[in-house]
């Protein structure tokens, strides 16, 4: 077995995220912040009690290869060793919990990998207050196998972003999250090229 590691640095651009869905009253973004370098989840609403999602995903389809895995080679199990994600400019904190989640999909949003990272609950101070303006990393659930359906090197995937918020409805809500970087390490199987031969 082989392990390539795949990182997401939004050092530059929102590296190929974008909006896919939003859900829930209010208002949800996805854009790039050049200030912080990074993928930044924008939601407001009007004092209102809103179960609320944003989900980003990779605009463009890529494959295992996208992501170094060798031309011929069998994934067998993926894990997100760490992702980095901060709070900031959150005004009028209305919020009763926030969490997200990572998974892996193909073009045709079916499910590969769901609990890449099934869900990270942001902290939240006395019930009622965001914790703004701090940073948090967190590793994923573990080493995930891989369905042989989706183990060629040539698979199509996508990965999905889903960030939640509950508000309370007590006042408005302004609300940033900023993805800093994303870590996978992907584990493969390469298929040996050695060549036997029989002397007779």
């Amino acid at each position: 077995m082989a392990t390539v590691t795949k990182t997401w640095t939004f050092a530059s651009t929102a590296e190929n995220f974008t909006l896919y869905s939003e859900t829930g009253g209010g208002v949800g973004t996805v854009s790039y912040d050049a200030g912080y370098t990074a993928l930044k989840f924008d939601y407001s609403n009007a004092a209102t009690a809103e179960d609320f999602n944003i989900v980003s995903r990779l605009s463009a389809t890529q494959t295992w290869e996208t992501w170094g895995v060798p031309a011929g080679a069998t994934v067998t199990s993926v894990e997100l060793t760490n992702v980095s994600i901060a709070t900031a400019n959150n005004a009028d904190r209305d919020l009763d919990t926030a969490n997200f989640g990572v998974r892996i999909i193909n073009s045709a949003g079916t499910v590969i990998v769901a609990n890449v990272l099934a869900s990270y609950i942001l902290p939240v101070i006395d019930g009622t207050t965001y914790q703004y303006d701090s940073f948090y990393s967190t590793a994923g659930d573990g080493q995930q196998l891989i369905n042989a359906t989706y183990q060629a090197s040539n698979t199509n995937l996508l990965v999905e972003l889903d960030m939640n918020y509950i508000t309370l409805g007590n006042n408005n809500s302004i609300l940033t999250n900023l993805f800093i970087d994303l870590t996978l390490n992907i584990n493969y199987d390469v298929v040996s090229s050695t060549k036997y031969y029989l002397i007779t």
